[in-house]
């Protein structure tokens, strides 16, 4: 949301959670009416904001925190504001969740290129990470003619997401607990020179 946070022990996989058990209901039941669509993701993109606007209070650096709640503030928003139009948010739903994704995809494989210096990453969790990206792009795009078309293939791109978001948080939450035991301190939040949001 940006759904930043990987501090909270449990943040990461409450939205990996949310996300794995929307992309199989989209995937499995493509056929629901609009409306059922539109509630769903609309309670899903609701979810993310409030938990990614509770776990900001958990990171560090103003920036960070400041940063995090403007974007989960605008997610809860998204969220609200579809839920109360279901049908007309729709097509909007498959725009709008594809940005998301695109921006979700990216963060997250930067994050993971940031704690591959503490722990070892390997090379599918930047896969999955991509995919869910270049998902975002396609959604956004939207080829598709076929209303079943487009929920099933965003369904299997929030699957995507959500094990990538999974793999993802056991990734940094291993690197910030071994650097934490080295150094005290650990923010994967780290600008072009190397220091952290903190020592700003």
């Amino acid at each position: 949301m940006l759904i930043f946070g990987y501090r909270h022990s449990s943040s990461g996989y409450i939205r990996a959670a949310i996300a794995i058990l929307l992309g199989l209901l989209l995937v499995v039941w493509p056929g629901h009416s609009s409306n059922m669509i539109g509630y769903i993701v609309g309670a899903f993109i609701l979810l993310i904001g409030v938990v990614s606007i509770v776990t900001a209070f958990y990171m560090r650096g103003m920036r960070t925190i400041v940063a995090s709640l403007v974007s989960a503030s605008i997610t809860t928003v998204v969220g609200i504001l579809i839920l109360n139009r279901p049908d007309y948010f729709v097509k909007v739903i498959v725009f709008l969740l594809g940005i998301l994704l695109l921006i979700f995809g990216l963060y997250q494989f930067f994050s993971l290129f940031t704690v591959r210096k503490v722990i070892h990453v390997p090379l599918y969790d930047f896969i999955l990470s991509g995919i869910s990206a270049a998902a975002g792009l396609v959604m956004i795009i939207n080829p598709f003619r076929s209303g079943e078309v487009i929920m099933i293939f965003v369904g299997a791109a929030v699957l995507v997401y959500g094990i990538s978001t999974l793999l993802a948080t056991m990734r940094i939450r291993a690197a910030m607990k071994e650097d934490e035991e080295q150094s005290g301190q650990f923010s994967p939040y780290e600008d072009m020179t190397g220091k952290s949001s903190d020592e700003e």
